[in-house]
């Protein structure tokens, strides 16, 4: 038996009625938007065909944006490709640090090979900020005092291992009376856990080391910047307390003085 009736929700020829009615619907609904676009488009070219300044001008201003946005584009992958390189770069550097041995020194600047008035105690005081004394011909700045003994450094002594040798001097009556070269040693170069004692240091080496975390950090940041970009000539240098100083060595460390040192 057929059904007639069109309230049947279950007749297949209901629910195919209602799909075409559908499409049709959707049909004419695209059908219109078409003539309005097809309209649109009409008004443009009426209007770009009677007003061909008003195209130039639109045309140049979209050539003008689409330069601009391919340079910026263009800027935008460089720094893109530059911040990779860098990152390899960084890695790099971090690998071949760690490999290296606790006592690796570095520098974040040339050192001479012997004492000058520019170079500084603990990388922080210059020398030629100190004040001095001149004994035989030799000339000697004050790094602390107690009493009448001022420890000195002397100017000409050679640099071994980034340090040179501390003198005990004996003053009496703002007379240098004697003079004794002592077993300890003074860095030239900054130590970020060194525990030092203020109290008979010098004012300018005093306030030199308040500020020396901000120094040591920013050593830190200079010596990262040369070993990423290859500024450096010399990837390494082992320097341990207790080993003999051959000839190859010394050579090596002064030619290590003439360059970038690490």
């Amino acid at each position: 038996m057929n059904c007639t009736s069109k309230s049947c929700f279950f007749c297949p020829t209901f629910g195919v009625q209602f799909k075409l009615a559908a499409l049709s619907r959707k049909n004419n609904e695209l059908t219109k938007k078409r003539n309005e676009i097809g309209k649109r488009l009409g008004s443009y070219k009426t209007t770009l065909t009677n007003n061909p300044e008003r195209y130039n001008v639109i045309l140049s201003e979209l050539k003008k944006q689409n330069e601009e946005t391919i340079t910026k584009n263009k800027a935008l992958y460089s720094r893109y490709k530059y911040d990779i390189l860098q990152m390899q770069k960084y890695k790099s550097t971090r690998e071949k640090l760690s490999k290296e041995q606790a006592d690796t020194i570095l520098f974040s600047e040339k050192i001479a090979s012997q004492l000058g008035h520019k170079n500084k105690l603990n990388g922080t005081t210059f020398i030629k900020d100190l004040p001095f004394a001149v004994n035989n011909n030799n000339i000697y700045f004050f790094t602390e005092q107690k009493n009448n003994i001022i420890k000195a450094v002397k100017i000409g002594d050679d640099i071994v291992k980034g340090k040179v040798p501390v003198y005990y001097l004996k003053v009496e009556n703002a007379n240098i009376k004697s003079v004794s070269k002592s077993d300890e040693m003074a860095y030239l170069y900054a130590q970020k856990n060194q525990t030092v004692s203020m109290k008979n240091l010098h004012p300018v080496m005093q306030e030199a080391y308040k500020k020396r975390s901000q120094s040591v950090a920013d050593k830190i940041s200079k010596i990262a910047d040369n070993l990423v970009n290859d500024n450096m000539q010399q990837s390494r240098a082992n320097w341990q307390e207790n080993e003999q100083t051959t000839d190859k060595t010394k050579l090596a460390e002064k030619k290590m003085y003439n360059e970038w040192s690490l």
